[in-house]
């Protein structure tokens, strides 16, 4: 059995101005599949962003690794400068 209280009827017009009465439950039922979808939506996108957030961090490392081996290379070549222009003295 279905209760219809009247406090939950909202007035709407029609296409062609005419009032009529809509039960409250048939608005709230869309709009609540609405929200559903938006937060789908929402959770989505989140995980995207996550998942790019988390390759963006490793390919931070990746260049970070880059840039110290190329210090690391740098260092060689000049130690190597000094200790033979130790040995031509």
């Amino acid at each position: 059995m279905k209760i219809h209280n009247s406090t939950f009827d909202t007035q709407r017009p029609t296409p062609n101005g005419v009032w009529r009465t809509v039960p409250f439950d048939v608005e709230c039922s869309q709009r609540g599949s609405v929200l559903i979808i938006v937060l789908w939506v929402c959770i989505g996108l989140v995980a995207i962003s996550l998942y790019f957030a988390n390759s963006m961090t490793y390919e931070l490392r990746a260049s970070d690794n880059r840039a110290s081996g190329l210090a690391t290379d740098q260092s060689i070549v000049c130690a190597a400068r000094y200790v033979s222009t130790l040995l031509t003295i």
